[in-house]
């Protein structure tokens, strides 16, 4: 059973429950941009690719590979923090012991085309590129949620306590913008403010 992180009274009787989602979907199984390519002896969250670790000696070989074999129209460094519990994102963390690179995330034409994403009418190269590192960062911190466990569903019990509705998979702790009340009628909740 789900943890029950938010109870919010509904105008019927009924009870809106927000729960940590224990069995969340990879965010890596969606259509996505990016591709990661992660290397960590205990964890292994990022997309299958054709080398490892093993085949160089610091993250720079690894990035003159990727440049090199992939021709990448914008990559970012993974970065991930380790103690207590995981987090990762592409701008690294402060503490030296605890924190470090562990790879890439990058997209290639061939995964442009793919997706259908293209060059803006009225946009420079460079804010395109710009771009695409806006929507690469954007997948690190689904993924970022979905290892950290910032992944939520909910359920909504009638008066008796039965569950007459519910629905999983929404990534982020905000649950008025992560896509909750895209599933719940808002205007059923008594009080919007406690969501």
């Amino acid at each position: 059973m789900s943890e029950v992180v938010k109870s919010v009274d509904l105008k019927d009787g009924s009870v809106l429950e927000i729960c940590q989602d224990s069995d969340p979907g990879s965010p890596r199984e969606w259509d996505n941009l990016g591709i990661v390519a992660v290397f960590h002896g205990n964890y292994d969250f990022g997309d299958k690719v054709d080398f490892t670790s093993d085949q160089f000696n610091d993250w720079e070989e690894m990035e003159a590979h990727i440049r090199k074999t992939y021709k990448p129209i914008a990559l970012l460094p993974i970065y991930m923090y380790d103690h207590s519990g995981i987090t990762i994102n592409t701008t690294g963390f402060s503490c030296q012991w605890d924190s470090g690179q562990i790879g890439f995330i990058y997209t290639t034409n061939k995964k442009l085309d793919e997706l259908g994403t293209a060059l803006g009418n009225d946009e420079s190269w460079p804010d395109f590129v710009k771009r695409l590192e806006m929507y690469l960062v954007q997948e690190i911190t689904t993924l970022d949620q979905y290892v950290t466990g910032d992944v939520y569903g909910f359920r909504i019990k009638d008066a008796e306590g039965e569950e007459t509705d519910s629905c999983w998979g929404f990534y982020g702790d905000d649950h008025k913008t992560n896509g909750i009340l895209d599933h719940v009628d808002k205007d059923q909740i008594v009080n919007l403010d406690d969501l």
